[in-house]
């Protein structure tokens, strides 16, 4: 743990974070902000970013928010904005 003493964050980004890593993470009390970022597998960007310091212990670890260039939508087949918790493509502008 005194080896990571300099750093204030760590980005993780790639894969879906599991909830019991940040467990195990929060566990080692470094004051280090873990960040869950999240970008298109199909190109080397960054979208959305959620700090786990707001975690609670959901099922899933949220993608976060877009970053501040950025605009995320949720969108139908028709290309039609879905409501707040309704399935639907992930579509990323910015």
């Amino acid at each position: 743990v005194d080896k990571l003493s300099s750093l204030k964050y760590i980005f993780l980004a790639g894969e879906a974070l599991p909830g019991s890593l940040i467990d195990d993470f929060n566990a080692l009390n470094t004051g280090i902000v873990l960040e869950n970022i999240y970008g298109p597998t199909e190109a080397t960007i960054y979208c959305s970013s959620y700090s786990t310091s707001d975690w609670q212990g959901q099922s899933r670890v949220p993608i976060g928010k877009p970053l501040s260039n950025m605009k995320l939508f949720v969108m139908d087949s028709s290309s039609k904005l879905v409501p707040v918790g309704v399935p639907g493509e992930l579509c990323i502008g910015g």
